[in-house]
């Protein structure tokens, strides 16, 4: 495809039911627009309103700030001196980084009198989670502004917890020396809070040349999968010992794949990596089900019950 003929074409990203539509041509995505419109008609549906936008990602449009959110992310291009004349530069966007505010104010709510430690094992998870998802954008400002926030945020529950107890007394039972840290939330025996700001950067790395997921050349798309930002160190060793592929139908999981952790003694407090296998959401889905099916017509009623013991269903087991 020629330079000019590739400046030309319309672009569409989709993840689930969210898409984006690019074009450097107003007239274009309009156009676009009233296409999608039209052809959704034709299956009951239509675009949700509030959710719909033309925007432009650099300069003001209609009334509007340039740049756009989508899924999380606030995607804009910004002035610089440059041959381009701009930056892209993509970040949390102001409603994630207040929903995750949210989220761990709620959490602490309901765990008010519970002790540090089972603070720190109920907010690191949320902590973490939230973070990989970030990692390959320019997140690291927000990381240091949601530390300052989950700080006061831990301060006031101290504070609730010690009502009676001044300042001196809350820092030096709650908040200790960490490295160059003086202020980690971290209990006597070690336990601490993760920070935000405790996850490095990395940047995302472009797709090599024309390289396609369904060109064949699976060792590349595995080597690129385990670098991945956003997953867990457990799920890049997994997907190393099982050279990319699932482990129920040995398949090669893709960028787009859901994948689950998969306990094989069903014991979810087992977590020996021997015990462990990497499987397409779907497929765990499948193989429960078959273990719940077994596992009803093996299994007799317990004395004084009138059903059977089943499985219960996770996304990791």
């Amino acid at each position: 495809m020629s330079k000019k003929r590739d400046q030309q074409s319309i672009s569409v990203i989709f993840y689930a039911d969210d898409f984006v539509i690019l074009h450097e041509n107003e007239e274009i995505i309009l156009k676009a627009k009233s296409l999608v419109e039209e052809w959704l008609k034709t299956v009951g549906l239509e675009l949700k309103s509030s959710k719909t936008k033309v925007t432009h990602t650099f300069k003001p449009f209609d009334g509007q700030k340039p740049g756009f959110d989508f899924l999380g992310f606030t995607i804009r291009q910004y002035p610089v001196r440059n041959k381009r004349g701009y930056k892209l530069i993509i970040k949390p966007s102001r409603n994630s980084v207040k929903q995750h505010t949210s989220v761990v104010k709620h959490k602490l709510r309901e765990i008010r009198g519970a002790p540090q430690e089972a603070v720190i094992r109920d907010l690191n998870p949320i902590i973490r989670g939230w973070c990989q998802y970030y990692t390959s954008a320019v997140s690291s400002k927000i990381f240091s502004s949601m530390d300052k926030t989950m700080f006061i945020q831990l301060w006031k529950w101290a504070e609730f917890k010690h009502p009676k107890k001044g300042a001196g007394w809350i820092k030096k039972k709650y908040f200790k020396k960490y490295g160059n840290d003086n202020w980690r939330f971290m209990t006597s025996n070690g336990t601490l809070i993760i920070k935000h700001r405790d996850h490095a950067i990395k940047r995302h790395v472009k797709v090599i040349g024309s390289k396609s997921p369904y060109d064949g050349d699976w060792p590349y798309w595995e080597n690129r999968l385990s670098k991945l930002p956003g997953k867990s160190s457990r799920v890049i060793k997994l997907l190393k010992l099982q050279q990319g592929k699932c482990n129920y139908c040995h398949l090669w999981f893709r960028s787009d794949d859901l994948a689950h952790v998969h306990h094989q003694d069903c014991n979810r407090r087992n977590n020996n990596i021997k015990n462990l296998s990497l499987l397409h959401k779907h497929c765990h889905d499948q193989l429960h089900g078959s273990m719940h099916d077994k596992h009803q017509i093996r299994e007799k009623p317990d004395d004084g019950k009138l059903s059977s013991p089943v499985l219960k269903s996770s996304g990791e087991r």
